[in-house]
């Protein structure tokens, strides 16, 4: 089977809330290459732990957990029927992913900026999904009537129903490589600016089927 790449650039922007640094990191992100799904870009997040070795500060062992969105779109129908609720149909992409690996920081403690390189492995669950939702008609007035004669707390309004199925999933093992440097304000507090490299072989790349038409004599 042949193997392919798909690459994800993210930029992050982190908050640093601790010594044993927890980091919780929001940025956008954007897919390389020709991909059949999973290849829109949008927003990630991610919250990371990073354990400090005590023999060398400056090497830090990160655990990520990522949450990426792709495609989302929203779009409305209503069956061919008299009285048909209007369906909101909502069809999108995201993926899911874990990563753990060292991260070298700076060995300086000068200064408020301390640049860092990490490498990580792991895998990621990608999936999409279709939900289906609608209004359903409010009680008419007796209905409504009826309803609290027998039921103390009944509600007239009409409810919100939705229907929802997967139709793609697929786990993936793969990498990242992340490149940055925390600005650290204090001890406790702090920020971050990188740019991370997700790299996860046998993702679906695009294909482009071209029919050949040939003359025969």
């Amino acid at each position: 089977m042949a193997k392919y790449t798909f690459i994800l650039i993210t930029t992050l922007f982190s908050l640093i809330l601790a010594r044993n640094y927890i980091e919780f990191d929001l940025g956008s992100q954007n897919p390389q290459g020709a991909l059949d799904k999973y290849n829109e870009p949008g927003y990630s997040i991610r919250a990371t732990y990073s354990h400090i070795d005590e023999l060398f500060p400056f090497v830090r062992y990160d655990v990520s957990v990522q949450y990426l969105k792709f495609k989302d779109e929203y779009w409305y129908e209503q069956l061919d029927m008299d009285n048909s609720p209007l369906f909101t149909i909502n069809n999108s992409e995201q993926a899911f992913g874990v990563f753990l690996g060292p991260r070298l920081m700076s060995p300086t403690q000068r200064g408020a900026f301390r640049p860092y390189v990490g490498f990580k492995v792991g895998g990621m669950f990608f999936n999409e999904t279709m939900k289906v939702s609608w209004e359903e008609e409010d009680d008419s007035f007796f209905e409504c009537i009826a309803g609290h004669i027998f039921f103390d707390e009944y509600d007239c309004d009409g409810d919100t129903q939705s229907s929802s199925e997967t139709i793609d999933s697929e786990i993936n093992l793969g990498a990242l490589l992340e490149i940055g440097s925390n600005v650290n304000f204090s001890d406790k507090f702090g920020l971050d600016f990188g740019i991370q490299y997700n790299i996860i072989p046998s993702v679906r790349p695009e294909i482009t089927i071209e029919q050949a038409n040939m003359d025969v004599d």
